[in-house]
């Protein structure tokens, strides 16, 4: 079946999807658009809901078909009789690296823990054929408890070089505070560890599809001995702050966590109750 365009009336509180999902309360999500918190009646327990009026069932399927490490999981996808498509993910309590380094800033040990921990996640969803479509700061999420996963995919994306890409330039922006433009190139201060100022320069010239995301993880993971201690914060841009409403207000909870040097896939215990419930909710969820 193809993609239904969401032309009628928004998801607003109270509404049910297929006699399971209550929407609660709005959270504004950036570009991936609104996120509800939502009750899931059949569990008790908290799910995220946003309208995905261009995904298609074949897409669906394959987001709710298995948990992806590292990547918040689909637990269902369907249509509203009046509503348009809809996605339920998985709640995750934190808050977005883009907030974390507009607020407290990152440290470049941070920020290339955070990018390999994107990559590896980025390339367990790639091994299953799946591009994310938005790996971007406002997309990655310091859990409350620790690790950093990043949200579901966007309802239509199939460029894997794309995702590596923006791999690139996600560490370019953490570890300089500095979003990339085009073309791709490095910006100016601060004052980047050699090592880290030559991989970013490497992946941004990167010709696409050259390198794949597990390369990317396995590249940082030679960086070591990098500094923990000089942070950096992000600048602010007229273009950014027409946004700033936007930014880290997905699942919001504010962090106050260590991010580890090196996350390893334990640090993902939060996402056990979403996990378990793939088995669950993984088919194409239909409006009663």
């Amino acid at each position: 079946m193809a993609a239904q365009p969401l032309q009628s009336p928004a998801l607003e509180p109270g509404i049910v999807l297929d006699d399971r999902f209550e929407l609660r309360a709005e959270v504004r999500g950036g570009a991936l658009g609104t996120i509800w918190r939502g009750h899931d009646r059949a569990t008790g327990g908290i799910v995220g809901v946003r309208a995905a009026p261009r995904l298609t069932d074949a897409r669906g399927d394959a987001l709710t078909a298995r948990a992806i490490t590292g990547v918040v999981p689909v637990l269902a996808h369907g249509a509203h009789p009046t509503r348009g498509r809809y996605l339920v993910v998985a709640w995750v309590d934190g808050q977005t690296v883009a907030a974390r380094q507009r607020d407290a800033g990152l440290t470049a040990r941070q920020a290339v823990a955070i990018t390999a921990a994107a990559a590896r996640a980025l390339a367990a969803l790639h091994a299953q054929g799946l591009a994310h479509g938005a790996v971007t700061a406002e997309h990655v999420i310091l859990p409350s408890d620790g690790g950093v996963v990043l949200r579901e995919p966007t309802d239509q994306a199939d460029a894997l070089a794309a995702d590596v890409d923006a791999l690139a330039r996600l560490l370019a922006t953490l570890a300089t505070g500095r979003r990339i433009g085009t073309p791709a190139v490095r910006p100016r201060g601060p004052a980047l560890p050699p090592a880290l100022a030559s991989v970013i320069d490497e992946l941004l010239a990167a010709s696409p599809g050259s390198t794949t995301a597990a390369a990317v993880a396995e590249r940082l993971a030679g960086l070591v001995d990098l500094d923990d201690t000089a942070v950096v914060r992000a600048i602010a841009t007229p273009a950014l702050d027409e946004t700033a409403d936007l930014r880290g207000e997905m699942h919001l909870q504010s962090y106050s966590g260590v991010i580890p040097s090196v996350p390893e896939p334990g640090t993902y215990a939060l996402m056990v109750a979403g996990l378990a419930a793939v088995g669950v909710f993984a088919r194409r969820r239909r409006a009663a």
